[in-house]
């Protein structure tokens, strides 16, 4: 029997983030995450002061 894996999906176009675990023993589970359309921007704000302070990496 395959062993269990997981999988990442974030595809550029639409922002939402898809998570799934398949485990052929028990069960597979998808989850659907989409931020707010606000997220965007401040996660951008954030990220700036963080580098103002800790200067680009």
């Amino acid at each position: 029997m395959p062993p269990p894996f997981a999988g990442v999906d974030v595809p550029s176009d639409s922002g939402r983030l898809s998570l799934s675990v398949h485990d052929p023993d028990r069960l597979t589970v998808a989850l659907g995450l989409e931020p707010p359309p606000q997220w965007i921007e401040e996660h951008e704000i954030r990220l700036r002061r963080m580098r103002e302070v800790y200067g680009e990496s």
